[in-house]
This record gives C-alpha cells, structure tokens and sequence, in this order.
C-alpha cells in the first residue's frame, strides 16, 4: 500500500532552497541600494541562473541646504538703512543683526568691513579669524559686533558688509577673500547699511554737507539684492 504524503510534501527540497536564496538575495541588493543613500545605475544581482534580482536606477533625494539669511534685529540697527553717527559724541556704533539658518545644528561665523567713499573706496581689514555664531537648536540666531568711531572716515559716507557661512574660505592675508566660501551659491548670507558720520555738522557747514554728498554715491550699493531693505533710520 503506498504512503500518500501531503501536498506541500511533494514540493522539491532544491526549490525551497532556491527560493530561499533569491529572498537572500532581495534583502542584499536592498540594503545595498539603501545603505549608500544614492544609486546611479542600474544594479544586477543573481544568485543562481534562474533567480536573478534587477533594479532601475535609484536616486534618493539628496539633503536640501539653503544659505543663511542676514536679518535686521529690531530695535537695533536696520539693514539696508542709513545710520547717523557722530564719532564725537560716541566711542563706536553698536550692531546686532539675527541670522536666519535652517540647519540649526551648523556653527556659522562672519565677518564685515567698512568701505568709505573718502578713502577710494578701500575697505577696512576684517576680523581674522571670524567671530563665530554658535549653533542653538533654533533658526534663528543672533550676532553683534562694534564699530570703532576711528575707523568710520570723519564727515562721509561709509557702507558697512555683513556676510554670514559656515564655510569660509581661510582669511588669513587674504583681504581679497572677504566674501568667498567653499560653496559661494548655497552657503553666503549678506546684509549691509550705511553710516553718515556727522561730526562736521554738516546741517550748517557746506563744505561738510558737500564732502558727505561726494562721497555717498562711491560707497552705494554694489549689483546685490539689498537684505531687509527699510527706510532711513532717525
């Protein structure tokens, strides 16, 4: 009398091995595919002639960075704005400015300089190395700094140039490095304002009013989108 053995008996062992060697497989090429993040090309994968794994080509997005923003921080001095300083009633100008970042983990830095229409438009040294803004888990930070009252050419015009990265370029004896990064397009934030230093009183005296009039339109704005322009500060 023949022994009858259940369905799923007669199913070969070879098969069930072969079948376990291609879900091996699937599993490789998955966490193969995923563990780098990106794929370009195509990806073959066979364990046995018969049990082949083929996948198209994979591109995972990649991380989406975007430069920091130079915001004015209120009630201080609003960029893109005029200021009025007289270096004989104050030492230096105090400036607080916010940067807005999304990567709230990335310690920034920046660095500012002074050009003067008085001065053929030569900006002043910077900072090297940058002052830092550490990170603080939030996007939007803070930094300040002051001017000194010498620096600022006495009865001109100044612009003063905020730029923000998390990724200079070194600075040192590099003047010319001011505003360049490792990544000049998705890492630079800019802002700037300007400074009428009026100790000459140029309100009453023409030829202060005269050389603060010749010496602002050297010191404008160069071809860049102006940072949270406002009306003049009073």
């Amino acid at each position: 009398m023949s022994q009858r053995h259940p369905a799923f008996a007669s199913f070969p062992r070879e098969k069930s091995r072969l079948f376990a060697l291609s879900a091996i497989g699937a599993r490789f090429a998955y966490t193969s595919l995923m563990r780098g993040g990106r794929v370009l090309g195509s990806a073959l994968l066979c364990v046995l002639p018969s049990a082949c794994l083929v996948t198209d080509q994979v591109e995972l997005p990649g991380e989406n960075t975007t430069p920091p923003i130079v915001l004015a921080a209120t009630p201080s001095i609003p960029l893109g704005s005029v200021i009025r300083f007289n270096a004989n009633l104050a030492n230096e100008l105090p400036v607080v400015f916010h940067v807005r970042d999304d990567n709230v983990a990335e310690t920034l830095k920046f660095r500012w300089h002074i050009v003067t229409g008085a001065a053929a438009q030569i900006p002043t040294d910077f900072d090297c190395p940058e002052p830092v803004i550490p990170p603080t888990g939030v996007t939007l930070r803070e930094g300040k700094f002051a001017i000194d009252g010498m620096k600022l050419a006495r009865g001109a015009c100044s612009r003063v140039d905020i730029v923000v990265s998390a990724a200079f370029r070194p600075c040192m004896g590099r003047p010319d490095l001011f505003d360049v990064t490792e990544d000049e397009y998705n890492d630079l934030g800019r802002g700037m304002f300007w400074v009428w230093e009026l100790s000459g009183d140029p309100l009453t005296n023409p030829g202060a009013a005269q050389m603060l009039a010749s010496t602002c339109p050297t010191v404008a704005a160069p071809d860049r989108t102006v940072t949270n322009p406002t009306m003049e500060n009073n």
